[in-house]
């Protein structure tokens, strides 16, 4: 029996390749065996999928992940650099506000909420998690290399029954202004 359920599961995870990551729960219809096992299952979902990460936990875990496999050169000489990463927060009726404004929608909130601005005109959903990464270009970052990421993140967290999107920014470059300096007389 065991047997059969590691064929089966085995075959489940090679056709839905891009759900590698979902549990599989086996149930049996004739006998009602592990019927129960559903209604945990879901509520498991439900935790994960509202679940927040601590923005110093996270980037501690990525930093931890970069160090083990750091991103592959960008034609061969530019590797990628990811400055910070933060899950993605969301709050109603937020959009580009002033820092005042900013501030009064918060205090104004219906309940408390963890509440971190990503960007002043970002506004993205906390369910599914939504993890924010800021980097120097998105190009550095392959699609293996997110994947990577991705298990890595969902291994220290134990993210089994949720997906993860991951949004990667670039940095924002300051331009800096010429200064002038005038002679003394």
């Amino acid at each position: 029996m065991q047997s059969s359920l590691f064929y089966v599961s085995t075959y489940i995870r090679s056709v839905f390749y891009p759900l590698r990551w979902a549990s599989i729960v086996c149930v049996s219809a004739l006998t009602g065996k592990n019927a129960s096992r559903i209604w945990a299952a879901v509520n498991d979902a439900f935790d994960q999928h509202r679940r927040r990460l601590g923005t110093g936990l996270l980037n501690f875990v990525l930093r931890d992940a970069l160090a083990v496999h750091p991103p592959p050169l960008f034609k061969g000489r530019k590797r990628g650099k990811i400055y910070v990463a933060q899950q993605a927060s969301q709050f109603p009726n937020f959009r580009a506000f002033s820092r005042k404004h900013r501030t009064l929608a918060f205090l104004m909130a219906p309940q408390p909420c963890a509440f971190s601005v990503v960007s002043p005109s970002l506004q993205v959903s906390i369910q599914p998690p939504t993890i924010v990464v800021f980097c120097n270009k998105t190009e550095y970052f392959p699609e293996v290399y997110r994947l990577y990421l991705d298990f890595s993140t969902r291994t220290a967290f134990n993210f089994h029954f949720t997906p993860i999107k991951w949004l990667f920014r670039e940095k924002k470059r300051r331009k800096l202004e010429k200064v002038t300096r005038s002679k003394p007389s």
